[in-house]
């Protein structure tokens, strides 16, 4: 899925993972090189009329050597959830009677 494009900031970036939260709004995993620094980006876009997707505010912006420490807590993330998500299928069934 890795997409190239120039910015009009004139910097370049690599789109490498999207996620389609609605029609006109996707969260986006970009590598960008900017005044000559490489980032590792978690950006909103939304798509503009033309049908091309513009980055938004919402987002956060990490030099690449911190993806690693990003990426210890995405997993913490996605396990914290999945206890969530456990205990709530053990108590459904306990509300059901």
């Amino acid at each position: 899925m890795a997409v190239v494009r120039e910015t009009s900031d004139g910097s370049r970036e690599k789109m490498v993972w999207a996620l389609q939260k609605s029609p006109k709004v996707q969260l986006q995993a970009v590598l960008r090189v900017y005044k000559g620094e490489v980032l590792a980006e978690l950006r909103q876009f939304v798509r503009k009329a033309d049908g091309s997707w513009t980055p938004t505010a919402r987002g956060v912006s990490l030099p690449v050597e911190q993806v690693e420490e990003f990426g210890v807590a995405a997993r913490a993330l996605r396990d914290e959830v999945a206890r969530l998500l456990a205990r709530r299928e053990r108590a459904a069934p306990a509300a059901q009677r």
